[in-house]
């Protein structure tokens, strides 16, 4: 889809490193870049005006590029309405964990945005493959989408994750002697939902496995030395979920790089 990259900005060194990655995104896809900063408070706090448009002039300044708007309102409920129009949504994620503010704004916009949102908790690796969660649903599939076209505009190879947790025969758990089989049958399923993407992007390498641990887990784990992490907001399969929008919240903290989260219906960008 068309529209530009919308950054937020914030004041703090996380919204900076966001704002580079976002100009370089930008420039990458030849679109606009937005730096966005929302403020909450009644308009004529003088001082408060001029603290944020340094924060804005700053990350013109780290961007270089860009056009820098102060908007009214709250930062996720004006994210999301941007999210209409843009192509790409960033916003820094959580240094920590328990840095609750800035993760609360980060699930919120992903929660409900209409566009991908990139939460940028810590950097990439740059000769890193994209690492996509896969898990057999129409979410899923659009998140594999996204990652392929990632891969393939990147020149980068592309690690496809199915986790595995909480298998069921027949109304019982299975057994640890049944996980050859279970592995056997998933990386089958894993293969089918690639399929189509393989087609498209012959040129891209792709890695498929399949884990045995938590949807987040798994995919934090694949992700330690990852370009990008891709999953999708909602949905799940039985047997091998990794797409569930707990997962994605959960990995708004925890993502070891760049994540990348895709709605369940939005076209991918197509690459320059």
């Amino acid at each position: 889809m068309d529209g530009p990259v919308v950054v937020g900005v914030d004041g703090t060194e996380r919204a900076l490193r966001a704002v580079r990655w976002a100009a370089e995104e930008a420039n990458r896809l030849r679109a606009p870049l937005r730096l966005l900063h929302v403020r909450s408070r009644a308009a004529g706090d003088h001082e408060a005006d001029q603290r944020v448009r340094g924060w804005l002039d700053e990350a013109e300044r780290a961007a270089g590029t860009g056009v820098a708007e102060l908007v009214r309102g709250r930062p996720a409920h004006v994210l999301v309405r941007r999210s209409h129009h843009a192509r790409l949504v960033v916003v820094g994620g959580p240094d920590e964990a328990r840095d609750r503010s800035a993760g609360a704004v980060a699930a919120a916009v992903v929660t409900r945005a209409t566009c991908p949102v990139v939460v940028h908790r810590r950097p990439e690796v740059p000769d890193g493959p994209v690492v996509v969660g896969v898990d057999g649903t129409a979410a899923g599939d659009a998140a594999v989408e996204h990652a392929f076209a990632e891969a393939d505009a990147l020149g980068a190879p592309l690690r496809a994750v199915m986790a595995v947790t909480d298998l069921l025969v027949g109304g019982r758990p299975r057994l640890a002697r049944d996980w050859p089989d279970v592995v056997e049958e998933q990386c089958l399923l894993l293969a089918e939902r690639l399929a189509p993407w393989r087609d498209k992007h012959p040129a891209v390498e792709v890695d498929g496995v399949v884990l045995r641990d938590s949807p987040v887990w798994a995919l934090v784990r694949a992700a330690r030395r990852a370009r990008l992490l891709v999953v999708g907001t909602h949905g799940h399969a039985p047997s091998a979920g990794v797409v569930r929008g707990s997962t994605s919240q959960a990995l708004v903290l925890h993502a070891p790089c760049p994540l990348v989260i895709v709605p369940q219906e939005v076209s991918c960008p197509a690459a320059p």
